[in-house]
């Protein structure tokens, strides 16, 4: 809730005005991400989604498919995000500064090479739409913390097992540095490479890296619970075997759309 205070000379409260009721709208709704992000939606071009947590705004030919299917009901980060469409267009991925630790991408890893968690990451979404301001219950809210949230303060695993692909690029834009990555080529290199060997690679895995709240510890016992062999060790084919199909067919060459 956005609530903008006006005070007097001495300090004294004289009146609140509330600026954002806390409920989404595709059309009234700011970006709280950048200025970046907020110029897009100042440009008359652009089509957003209806998803309240992780809107995605869009420009150009694109634009349609892009935001289709993204409303309050489905996943946050889910087979309608365009983190995740991207993958089947063959897209590229670029991240402007140093901002990879807002990799948006792995969450759409986890929701779907890791489906089964679903139940684990549930969230609620505040949103008017259909006329009506709602509360919606979602699935695989990439909420609590995530080991590659740290890269500003160390390096992180997701992001070095990136480095280690030799997939992710570095360039110059003015004087600041961007990434960029190939969206198909980084889901398949996670897919066939990181996430059967290290599914729990986005969670850390000691209190030294983690939140206070050491949260990470209980999705790692979650994800040990749904894959892990009873010597310990992760069962490859099980984390595979339970991979999103639509997603696995948006990692084939060329362009594979969803299907609706």
């Amino acid at each position: 809730l956005k609530v903008d205070v006006q005070k007097d000379a001495e300090g004294k409260v004289i009146s609140r005005t509330v600026l954002d009721d806390g409920y989404y709208h595709v059309d009234k709704s700011p970006s709280l991400v950048g200025a970046l992000t907020q110029a897009v939606l100042q440009d008359d071009r652009h089509i957003r989604s209806w998803h309240p947590s992780h809107s995605i705004a869009a420009i150009g030919k694109e634009a349609d498919y892009l935001v289709k299917g993204h409303t309050p009901l489905s996943q946050p980060v889910g087979i309608h995000n365009a983190f995740s469409k991207t993958v089947g267009l063959d897209g590229i991925i670029l991240f402007i500064g140093d901002t990879l630790k807002s990799n948006t991408t792995f969450h759409a890893y986890e929701t779907l090479f890791m489906p089964a968690l679903a139940p684990y990451f549930g969230g609620t979404v505040a949103v008017e739409w259909d006329g009506l301001k709602q509360l919606i219950n979602n699935s695989w809210a990439p909420n609590l913390h995530r080991d590659f949230y740290d890269e500003a303060k160390r390096k992180t695993r997701a992001i070095n097992a990136m480095r280690d692909s030799g997939l992710l690029k570095e360039s110059k834009l003015g004087r600041g540095v961007v990434y960029y990555f190939n969206a198909k080529e980084m889901a398949k290199y996670f897919a066939e490479v990181i996430f059967p060997k290290e599914p729990d690679i986005l969670f850390c895995n000691t209190k030294e890296t983690c939140t206070a709240a050491y949260d990470c510890k209980n999705s790692c016992e979650i994800i040990k619970h749904l894959y892990a062999k009873k010597d310990g060790s992760y069962d490859a084919d099980k984390i595979k075997a339970g991979y999103d199909k639509q997603f696995v067919d948006m990692m084939k060459p060329g362009q594979v759309r969803v299907s609706y």
